[in-house]
């Protein structure tokens, strides 16, 4: 596998004509950040000489405790080995292709949801995802709706899960244990997205806005990006 200095060193070009990128821990992260965070991970393959780069732009106010919310994409152009003397040039050309093709713009709450994404697994951007974008955008009743729909359906796939373990799985077990902490999380972001729904429902903006906030300012912070933050007002708090 690539190393980040290895990485690091094959993103210099890059970076060299791109000042509103910085580098963090295999990736290319553009700046400011306020809502939205895109950039470039340049990813591990099983191979130790190769790099495969995706593009990414994901929502600084995801729910905890994973903080999830976005698209993104490999950029199949731009993999290649260090050790192919034509891959820098022919990586520089591809990561400034997809910055002014794509990242440009997907860069905002209003371009995430407008990006025809195709997905690998599924149908589309997830309804959580969608809810969360139309709140910050203050569609609140579109928001109520997708989010009332999305909780009952975790909820029901979590009490699923938890009454079905004693069936396959011995209590205590390895893969239980597994289960159950896997199962704790996704109560935990469903609590988190309760919070939300709670004052969509209410229609009441300054509540919609304080859950919204918290949620960016823990996810900044766990992503280690603080420096680079620029905390600012959801759309809907500049009416």
């Amino acid at each position: 596998m690539t190393s980040a200095a290895e990485v690091k060193l094959f993103a210099q070009p890059f970076l060299a004509r791109n000042e509103d990128f910085v580098f963090q821990r295999r990736e290319l992260i553009r700046l400011p950040i306020r809502h939205v965070m895109t950039g470039f991970v340049m990813d591990r393959t099983s191979s130790v000489t190769n790099i495969r780069p995706h593009w990414f732009a994901g929502i600084q106010f995801g729910p905890p405790p994973w903080f999830d919310g976005g698209i993104g994409n490999f950029i199949d152009g731009a993999a290649g080995g260090v050790d192919d003397a034509s891959y820098p040039a022919r990586l520089l050309a591809e990561l400034e292709r997809t910055t002014a093709d794509i990242l440009d713009k997907v860069g905002s709450i209003q371009g995430i949801l407008d990006y025809p994404w195709v997905p690998i697994f599924g149908s589309g951007i997830r309804p959580q995802t969608k809810a969360i974008l139309l709140a910050a955008l203050g569609r609140f009743a579109e928001a109520e709706v997708l989010l009332a729909e999305a909780v009952s359906l975790d909820r029901t796939m979590i009490d699923g899960r938890r009454r079905q373990m004693p069936e396959f799985f011995r209590t205590g077990s390895k893969r239980w244990q597994r289960m159950t902490a896997e199962c704790d999380q996704l109560e935990e972001r469903l609590k988190h997205l309760e919070e939300l729904l709670e004052p969509l429902r209410l229609r009441e903006p300054a509540a919609i806005g304080e859950v919204l906030h918290r949620w960016e300012g823990l996810s900044t912070k766990a992503r280690k990006v603080e420096r680079w933050w620029q905390p600012s007002p959801f759309p809907f708090e500049r009416k």
